[in-house]
């Protein structure tokens, strides 16, 4: 199996430990069955133990959570539990610490949003300790699990299918006749990574168009943009909540977003993964303007959702093809996907050339508009120090980089730098250009800006109507 179930077993009963509420989690990446396997947990649990009792408690959002808290307090028979009034979660969480209660596993599913957890709703705060129960997480957010107080021994990473597994669950959901080529099937099996979800989604997709595995197969291999869309298409799951009715895009979209949220660096980072081979990507070819700490914080998050795996050599990832397929797909809809196909270009080139510097130019003048101005500045120096060497000091473009370093810089609040820039390529146009030209008057009035920054508007309004006059 994908997870050992036997030895997950084994931590999960109340019984385990005589202290303390024993805590579990299941943890891996989005459509990995997760889910599944705590409800097998749960009844092999019921079978050894009829006298254990088990809740179910969906987190996908707070009102999933009270309607299962709600719905435990009416099966304890708890009085006050229909009155809204009355903080009805803590009063579940007494009764349920209450040694009268008698034993009991409660599984709370998709716990992955720190912010349910630990923001203003607080849902950690409600959740029970008796010595008497055991807490069972599901989670595609590993650093959530650690927070939420589950050692390392009972946190259970779930990997892939076997190739049986895999042939197993298509084997429930389509004929014989459409799984005939047995190597076309493994294959397809390999394709979608042995994971769960992509599996079922496109035993759905197979069942309802009544094609076999091999023109699945056919539809991934011939292009990326069939294989995104095939990934995000709706299916109906008896197994997934009505309110998570979603295809593998969708689901991974949800984690996308919460790291975003959260570690912005570690966003970064995927995205610029996701233009890179899948294996053996070495953490030395990430962007290296973050700190170490950050750095290895972003990698952390990363590896804590099982976007990325790190291999036995250190400081070396690998990143799923359908995560990677379903990142682009996501850029591409955010409208970024060109930017960061850009950056990954400048992050790789070594060699100055007029069309990189160009590039790097225009991206400067793009996150300007932004308002990125740190990231403006590095670009312009770059753009400047390429467009120096190759064109020389004076040429038209170089001033043209040195002006727009000026921007960038007073932008940051370095007006004097600012102004030392713009002095630069107002000399080098006037020399090149011409006093008339309206690269000189653009920086004329550039420099005006820096002085009108700085309050000196006297000077701010002599460069402002020789611009004009201009």
């Amino acid at each position: 199996m994908w997870i050992d179930a036997y030895q997950l077993l084994a931590t999960v009963p109340p019984s385990v430990n005589a202290d303390y509420c024993q805590r579990t989690a299941i943890v891996g990446l989005g459509g990995v069955g997760k889910t599944q396997i705590a409800l097998e947990i749960a009844f092999r649990l019921r079978e050894k133990h009829p006298d254990c009792s088990v809740f179910w408690v969906p987190t996908i959002d707070v009102v999933s959570f009270k309607n299962a808290y709600r719905a435990i307090g009416q099966l304890l028979e708890i009085d006050e539990i229909n009155d809204d009034k009355a903080g009805m979660e803590e009063i579940v969480k007494t009764a349920l610490n209450h040694e009268s209660t008698g034993r009991w596993l409660m599984i709370v599913d998709n716990a992955e949003n720190p912010d349910l957890f630990y923001g203003s709703t607080n849902l950690a705060g409600h959740l029970p300790f008796s010595q008497q129960g055991s807490l069972i997480f599901t989670s595609r957010n590993h650093e959530l699990i650690v927070q939420l107080g589950v050692s390392a021994p009972n946190i259970f990473d779930v990997g892939s299918m076997s190739e049986k597994e895999g042939f197993n669950l298509l084997e429930k959901h389509l004929a014989k006749h459409q799984m005939r080529s047995q190597e076309d099937t493994a294959e397809l099996l390999d394709f979608l990574g042995y994971l769960r979800l992509p599996i079922r989604q496109a035993s759905a997709y197979m069942a309802r168009k009544q094609i076999s595995t091999t023109n699945y197969l056919e539809l991934c291999r011939s292009s990326d943009k069939n294989i995104v869309e095939l990934l995000s298409k709706d299916f109906e799951d008896s197994h997934r909540y009505r309110e998570a009715q979603s295809p593998i895009t969708a689901t991974w979209l949800i984690s996308f977003c919460q790291i975003a949220d959260h570690n912005p660096l570690a966003a970064e980072y995927l995205k610029f993964m996701c233009f890179l081979n899948e294996k053996a990507i070495p953490r030395s070819i990430l962007p290296q303007d973050a700190s170490t700490l950050e750095a290895d914080d972003a990698i952390g998050t990363l590896k804590g959702y099982a976007f990325i795996t790190e291999r036995e050599v250190s400081n070396m990832y690998d990143v799923h093809r359908l995560v990677r397929l379903a990142m682009m797909n996501w850029l591409d809809k955010q409208g970024e996907l060109e930017e960061w196909r850009a950056k990954h270009v400048l992050e790789h080139e070594t060699t100055a050339t007029n069309e990189m510097s160009e590039l790097e130019f225009k991206l400067g003048r793009g996150s300007e508009i932004l308002g990125q101005y740190r990231q403006a500045e590095t670009l312009h120096r770059r753009a400047l120090e390429a467009r120096e060497k190759l064109l020389g000091c004076d040429h038209p473009s170089t001033l043209d980089s040195v002006d727009n370093l000026g921007t960038a810089l007073k932008c940051l609040g370095q007006c004097k730098k600012a102004e030392a820039m713009h002095r630069r390529a107002l000399e080098g146009q006037e020399k090149v250009l011409g006093r008339d030209h309206p690269d000189t008057l653009d920086t004329i009035n550039n420099l005006g800006l820096v002085f009108q920054h700085q309050g000196q508007y006297d000077k701010a309004e002599t460069m402002y109507q020789r611009a004009l006059e201009g």
